[in-house]
């Protein structure tokens, strides 16, 4: 077992709060998740859940390669190839058509999230 990260101040510029593991403090974690807005505000809402079941069904397998193999395990989530905010920014006039879609293993698209978002800098 992984030793525990010791306390450290909360990564919100100026805030005093101490968090354990390290992050956001509750009061500026609750913050960001309000001004995220909800799914349906980002464009996951039941429209997006109907795409993603349709793109499971016709890409049952996780799409991620790495060393030059595929991991082939069961697909359960439906990614953005690039981030569905910056198809926005770019004018992509549909964000969730297939050509912009990727079916991922849940381990897989939370290791892109991660990787995307500045959280796995340090993996």
């Amino acid at each position: 077992m992984s030793p525990r990260r010791p306390p450290s101040p909360c990564i919100q510029p100026g805030c005093p709060e101490v968090v354990e593991g390290g992050g956001l403090c509750p009061e500026h974690r609750r913050a960001r998740e309000r001004a995220r807005g909800t799914p349906s505000e980002r464009g996951y809402g039941s429209k997006w859940q109907r795409i993603a079941a349709r793109y499971l069904r016709w890409h049952p397998q996780c799409s991620w390669v790495e060393d030059g193999m595929r991991c082939g395990r069961p697909a359960t989530d439906v990614d953005h190839v690039v981030r569905r905010k910056l198809l926005l920014e770019r004018g992509v006039p549909n964000p969730d058509a297939d050509e912009h879609l990727q079916a991922l293993c849940h381990a897989h698209h939370s290791l892109k999230t991660a990787r995307e978002t500045g959280l796995g800098r340090h993996h």
